[in-house]
């Protein structure tokens, strides 16, 4: 069913991801599903929350905290027709085979703080 699922969202321009600021450590696991579609994402609310940091640190798309921005963006897409895919090397860093090392570095630490 995911794979069907990531398979569908190839086919659209861009992928609309909400933004919310309310947990600074929340980031779900759709964002992680919009990033492997290799499609662009266009975070739409708080230019503040963890997705949002996320799409603009590694070039995933667009952020749009203000409904001036999100309609000049779409108003890019339509005039401008289908954006790239993102490139492979922006959406290998959220791959697990990439993400091992620093996972490990993470649980090595946390062993040390409760140590």
């Amino acid at each position: 069913l995911r794979l069907i699922a990531a398979t569908a969202r190839r086919r659209f321009d861009a992928l609309l991801f909400p933004l919310y600021p309310s947990d600074p450590y929340h980031l779900p696991m759709r964002f992680f599903d919009f990033v492997g579609s290799g499609r662009p994402m266009i975070g739409v609310g708080s230019g503040s929350a963890p997705a949002a940091e996320m799409i603009e640190r590694h070039a995933l798309g667009f952020v749009c905290s203000t409904i001036d921005e999100l309609v000049s963006v779409l108003d890019n897409l339509t005039q401008n027709g289908r954006p790239a895919d993102l490139p492979l090397q922006n959406r290998r860093l959220f791959e697990l085979g990439c993400s091992r090392p620093h996972l490990q570095e993470v649980l090595d630490q946390a062993a040390v703080d409760a140590g």
